[in-house]
C-alpha cells in the first residue's frame, strides 16, 4: 500500500510557489493563477496584458525579453505578423 505524505499541518512558507517570469511575482491564487507555458510561469495579469500588448506600447521589448528561450523568434513572428 502506498501512504501519503500529510501536508495538513504545512505551513505557506513550506511550501514553493510560482513567480512569473515577466512581473517576477507571486499570484495570490499561487498556480492556479497562472498558466505553465514550455515549464515556464506566467501569471494571469501578465498573460492578460501579453494579449492586448502592441508593437507600439513601451513594455513590448520587455515582454519579448521575458519570451526568451521560449522560442521567442517564433514567437515575435507569429506576434508581429497579427499586427
Amino acid at each position: 500500500m502506498i501512504r501519503l505524505k500529510d501536508f495538513s499541518n504545512q505551513t505557506v512558507s513550506d511550501t514553493v510557489f510560482p513567480k512569473c517570469v515577466l512581473c517576477r511575482s507571486t499570484p495570490g491564487k499561487g498556480i492556479v493563477g497562472g498558466q505553465l507555458v514550455a515549464r515556464r510561469f506566467f501569471c494571469d495579469d501578465c498573460l492578460a496584458d501579453m494579449i492586448r500588448l502592441s508593437p507600439k506600447d513601451a513594455s513590448y521589448n520587455d515582454v519579448l525579453n521575458g519570451l526568451d528561450g521560449l522560442g521567442s523568434a517564433v514567437l515575435r513572428q507569429v506576434y508581429r505578423d497579427c499586427y
